[in-house]
């Protein structure tokens, strides 16, 4: 049963590791990810799509 705990310890371990990573590289790149998507979502270009046919309303 030695064996067996020893494994799941490390991979605990090396679970607790890479979470740590993964939220320090949330902390650095968050504002940047943010501003990015405010950037496109503020950048709207109204046009028409290319399949678009006018068609002259007759009454």
């Amino acid at each position: 049963m030695g064996f067996r705990e020893d494994v799941a310890a490390r991979i605990d371990a090396d679970t607790k590791i890479k979470i740590e990573e993964m939220n320090k590289a949330v902390i650095v790149n968050k504002q940047a990810v943010i501003d990015q998507i405010l950037e496109l979502v503020y950048d709207i270009k109204p046009e028409l799509h290319k399949n678009f046919k006018a068609t002259a309303n007759k009454e």
